[in-house]
C-alpha cells in the first residue's frame, strides 16, 4: 500500500474541522486573512522548529538555519491541499440513502465559535505581529520554549482582547455568521421523493460535502488499483446566488520513490496487446 500523507490523524482532524470555514471565507472575499489566521495556528501548534530540532532553544547555526527556512516555505506551499485520507475497504458501496443522507448532514463536528469567525474575518497582519511579540516575550520570562497548551491559551487570550475591543456592529456581525453556520448543520436531509422541491440550504450542503463523500467513495478503489482519480464538478452555487461555480478534486497518496509501474505491469504486453489483423 503507498504510503498516506504528510498529516497526522489529529491535524486531519484540524484541517478538516476548518473546512467550512475555507468555503466562508471564499465567498466573503476573506481568504487571505483566513489563510493567515490558519497558518498562524498551525505553525503554534506544529512548530517546524520543534519538529526538526526538539525542544532546543539556543541559536540555531546558519545550517540549520537554512533547513529550517526550507521546511517552513515547503510547509507553507502544501497548505491543505495534500491530505491523504486512508479508510477501510468497503465490502459493498453504501446504499444511495445513505449517501444522500451523508451530504445533507456533512461531517459530525462541532459549530464555530465566534472567535474562530472573527479570526477569519478579522485577523490580520498587525495582530498577528501582536500575538507573536506576546509569544516572543513569555519564551524569554520562561526561559523555555512554551508548550502547546501555553501557546493556544496566550493567543486565544490576545485574540478575545482584540473581539472585546471592535464596535458592536462588527461583534453584531459575527455572531450572525455563527448563527448562519449552525441554521445551515441542522438543514433536514434531502427527502427520497425526488418529485419535492429542495430548499438551496440542502443544495448547499451537498456541494459543500461532496469533497469528502467523494474521497470517502473512491478511496477503496485508489488504494486497490494504485491509480489517482480526479473529479471535476460544476453547477449553480446557491451561496453565490445561483452562480456556476466548478472544482476538482484528486484522490491521491504520495507514491513511494521506488514506486515505478514497471512491477506491476508483468506481462501485460505479451498478455493483453495484440498486432493489429486487417
Amino acid at each position: 500500500m503507498p504510503p498516506t500523507g504528510w498529516p497526522t490523524d489529529d491535524q486531519k482532524d484540524w484541517l478538516e474541522d476548518r473546512n467550512d470555514a475555507a468555503i466562508e471565507a471564499r465567498r466573503t472575499g476573506a481568504y487571505s486573512k483566513w489563510i493567515t489566521a490558519t497558518l498562524h495556528d498551525w505553525f503554534l501548534l506544529w512548530s517546524e522548529k520543534t519538529r526538526l530540532f526538539g525542544t532546543f532553544t539556543g541559536k540555531l547555526t546558519p545550517e540549520q538555519e537554512a533547513e529550517l527556512g526550507k521546511a517552513t516555505r515547503h510547509k507553507q506551499e502544501v497548505r491543505t491541499t495534500d491530505i491523504s485520507l486512508s479508510s477501510n475497504v468497503l465490502s459493498r458501496p453504501p446504499a444511495p440513502s445513505a449517501i444522500r443522507s451523508d451530504l445533507a448532514t456533512g461531517k459530525a463536528s462541532r459549530a464555530p465559535q465566534a472567535r474562530e469567525v472573527y479570526c477569519r474575518m478579522y485577523y490580520d497582519e498587525d495582530k498577528q505581529a501582536v500575538v507573536n511579540q506576546e509569544l516572543t516575550a513569555e519564551r524569554e520570562v520562561l526561559g523555555r520554549t512554551l508548550t502547546k497548551s501555553e501557546t493556544m491559551a496566550i493567543s486565544r487570550r490576545l485574540i478575545d482582547g482584540f473581539f472585546d475591543e471592535e464596535p458592536e456592529d462588527v461583534k453584531e456581525e459575527i455572531q450572525t455568521r455563527v448563527d448562519e453556520v449552525k441554521a445551515a448543520r441542522k438543514a433536514p436531509p434531502p427527502p427520497d421523493d425526488p418529485n419535492r422541491k429542495r430548499t438551496p440550504e440542502e443544495y448547499q450542503n451537498a456541494i459543500d460535502a461532496a469533497p469528502r463523500i467523494i474521497t470517502k467513495l473512491l478511496t477503496p478503489v485508489h488504494e486497490d488499483s494504485g491509480w489517482c482519480f480526479s473529479v471535476v464538478g460544476a453547477g449553480p452555487s446557491p451561496r453565490h446566488g445561483g452562480a456556476i461555480k466548478s472544482f476538482a478534486y484528486v484522490v491521491h497518496h504520495a507514491l513511494a520513490a521506488r514506486s515505478r509501474l514497471t512491477p506491476v505491469q508483468g506481462a501485460l504486453r505479451d498478455q493483453s496487446f495484440r498486432p493489429y489483423a486487417g
